[in-house]
């Protein structure tokens, strides 16, 4: 199957089913659900591309089964649960651990600003030539109007 409409209906479909070579698929007898996107951003163009392709085969009622998940999300609702369960807590915080490390979060914030004013760079730069201005500016007043209303590039010319 090449695309995600393709792959939704064929899950959908039982005989289908027993075509893949995962015998987990090939075997179910359930009723599938639907098709998940899990990704680390909106996958909401694909979802939509995939619901119109799959109405143009005259298939409906798969709105509800077609559905789009950011990584984001789940970290965010399990750092949410709340429960009394060592065991569910435990596996939670597993989860959130790895999820966090994979950078799978909501940006909330810089946590350190400090600058480090001593920082050295690992390679010098090499030494240039400082450029210097080709006419001294001691304000706007020196300027004609023109340029002022221009904002013209040239007050600030160097020379190489």
């Amino acid at each position: 199957m090449g695309s995600t409409a393709d792959y939704t209906l064929s899950l959908d479909d039982r005989e289908n089913r027993k075509t893949y070579q995962n015998s987990k698929i090939a075997f179910f007898e359930g009723v599938f659900l639907g098709t998940i996107y899990l990704t680390y951003f909106s996958q909401h163009a694909e979802v939509s591309e995939s619901l119109e392709e799959i109405r143009k085969k005259g298939k409906i009622g798969f709105e509800s089964r077609i559905y789009e998940l950011r990584w984001n999300d789940i970290t965010r609702t399990l750092s949410n649960i709340k429960t009394d369960n060592n065991y569910e807590y435990a596996l939670m915080q597993d989860l959130l651990l790895l999820l966090k490390k994979k950078n799978f979060v909501d940006f909330s914030g810089f946590l350190d600003i400090t600058l480090d004013m001593n920082y050295s760079p690992l390679f010098d730069p090499p030494l240039l030539k400082p450029k210097r201005p080709k006419v001294s500016f001691s304000g706007f007043k020196d300027l004609d109007s023109a340029v002022i209303v221009s904002f013209d590039k040239r007050i600030f010319l160097e020379v190489n």
